[in-house]
């Protein structure tokens, strides 16, 4: 059925309410064709997309369905299954959350419902806590205000590995929307509240050795976020009471009116903060993302707030938390800095490394109860952290404390992240990092990505800085002992390289691009020289 087709077959679907059909006919010629081109495609990430009416939207019938879908794989796999359910402060996120307890427990599922906007670590938390089949979270992370999302969790509480995406993408598609049951079941729902959120926060705070007033003086961000409420609770509770919040970002607005893209990867959500930081000469800035599991750090050092990178704070935490123990080990991912390796082998310590996204992560931290594996860090370089086995995801909170600790303490020796950051560097050599984004809308978007990926692929060698070409991965090809995936790492003699791969969760291509060498000047050099380079080779899109 083409788009054009479906969409009249909705319009004309009487299960669906009229002010939705209304919302349908209003549509234009080429919003009818971006919303019905194909179905908002579920996969290990959950749904995401754009809110509105259509296949290929976030809408109340769409998450009925899919909830349908995962409600048919959980009584199929479990006895009496459960599962918790957290939510954001996205439009829709909480409406969105009701219409998967309603289903569920339509279904005979028990459910915990978080009562209020709550993050996706304490959802990873709840899981293992609770013993839950599963979890939802609906988030759309730190994409535009435009966007909801629905993530699904493995009863381990990291997200859904390919097998059971697949499992319940199979059921999705044996559905219509009048199979979907959505009569509601009050006598399965249980809502989690304060005392959970306590545990929550007493478990954290477990991982810092003492509460007592801590010097360092901090500015929060949660980017009108789920981060307001346990970020504030555990820093508080852990004895920084020299804690400043940005007003403005501490309310939850589904708008994200002073920060149209709430991601703390990018410097722009940092301006009212280091206004507020240089009020009261703040040591460090921090934000979370909507849901809060990716954090951002600035620093004050010398007078101007630095920025801190992935991969620069995954270093930090390495060098900072690994110690004299035996089997301590790192999880990171393919496109994360080497840097992480050279550190590890200071302290005799193992790095695994798995495919991009941390539900690998989550995963090989539940192996380590089966082998002698001490779990000191796991990091992506797109700002997810975690330093604990409490949760199975990334988790901003847990990581807001431990780098807030780690300033504290280097305060107290007269030193700022950055200036320890420089001694890594020196006592390891220099690497720089940076990430090269390009958008595909729609259908048309998809296919010249496509195409794009393929001329790399098609690709035997690509030289750059009259660097000898040393390899080039293909981890949908190749056998790395990896799951097959559509990423590219191309790698050089001096252990430079680059990685291309499409997101999982944005119409982007990601080009990861990585560089290292003796000093700063000879890193801009060859990085400048790596960026023209792709540049020229990609062209005008």
């Amino acid at each position: 059925m083409n788009y054009m087709n479906k969409y009249k077959s909705w319009c004309n679907n009487e299960y669906f309410d009229e002010n939705f059909r209304e919302e349908l006919k209003s549509l234009s010629e080429e919003e009818i064709e971006d919303s019905f081109y194909k179905d908002l495609s579920f996969g290990t990430a959950g749904l995401r997309g754009v809110i509105g009416a259509g296949s290929n939207r976030m809408n109340e019938y769409v998450v009925g369905k899919v909830t349908q879908g995962y409600a048919n794989f959980l009584n199929k796999k479990f006895n009496e299954p459960s599962v918790a359910i957290a939510y954001d402060s996205r439009r829709m996120s909480k409406e969105f959350a009701q219409n998967a307890a309603d289903v569920l427990s339509s279904n005979n599922i028990k459910v915990y419902l978080c009562d209020r906007i709550a993050s996706t670590p304490e959802l990873s938390f709840a899981i293992r806590q609770l013993k839950a089949s599963g979890g939802i979270v609906v988030t759309a992370s730190h994409n535009p205000a435009q966007y909801n999302g629905y993530k699904v969790y493995h009863q381990e509480g990291y997200q859904l590995l390919p097998d059971d995406a697949e499992s319940i993408v199979e059921e999705i598609n044996k559905l219509d929307f009048i199979d979907v049951k959505n009569k509601r079941n009050d006598n399965i729902i249980n809502y989690l509240g304060e005392d959970f959120y306590n545990e929550y926060y007493e478990t954290i705070l477990k991982l810092i050795e003492d509460r007592n007033n801590k010097n360092l003086k901090i500015v929060y961000s949660a980017l009108n976020g789920a981060g307001a409420r346990p970020v504030v609770e555990v820093l508080k509770k852990a004895g920084f009471n020299n804690l400043y919040t940005v007003p403005e970002q501490m309310i939850p607005d589904s708008n994200f009116t002073t920060v149209p893209y709430p991601n703390p990867e990018d410097e722009k959500v940092f301006e009212l903060s280091k206004v507020l930081g240089k009020e009261n000469q703040a040591d460090i800035l921090i934000a979370t993302d909507p849901d809060s599991d990716r954090v951002g750090v600035m620093v004050l050092h010398n007078g101007e707030y630095k920025t801190i990178n992935g991969n620069q704070m995954g270093a930090l935490l390495a060098n900072y938390l690994l110690g004299n123990e035996e089997n301590q080990s790192i999880i990171t991912t393919i496109v994360s800095s080497h840097l992480i390796d050279e550190i590890a082998k200071e302290y005799n310590a193992k790095v695994y490394k798995t495919l991009t996204g941390f539900k690998y992560i989550g995963e090989l931290i539940s192996s380590f109860d089966k082998t002698k594996d001490k779990f000191v860090l796991g990091f992506e370089e797109s700002y997810g952290y975690l330093t604990s086995d409490h949760a199975r995801d990334k988790d901003a909170i847990n990581t807001a404390l431990i780098i807030s600790i780690m300033a504290d303490d280097y305060k107290k020796n007269g030193k700022t992240l950055i200036d320890v950051l420089e001694e890594i560097y020196i006592s390891n050599g220099y690497f720089k990092e940076e990430l090269l984004s390009f958008t595909f809308e729609g259908s048309k978007g998809q296919q010249e990505m496509k195409e794009l990926i393929d001329r790399f692929r098609s690709l035997d060698s690509f030289d750059y800085y009259g660097m000898n070409y040393a390899d080039k991965v293909d981890y949908l090809q190749d056998n790395t002992g990896l799951p097959n995936a559509d990423v590219l790492k191309f790698i050089y003699e001096d252990q430079s390289w680059f990685a291309v791969r499409p997101s999982g969760t944005e119409p982007k291509l990601k080009i990861y691009l990585s560089v290292c060498g003796k000093d700063n000047d000879e890193l801009n050099k060859k990085m400048d020289l790596m960026k023209k380079m792709l540049n020229d080779f990609i062209g005008e899109i």
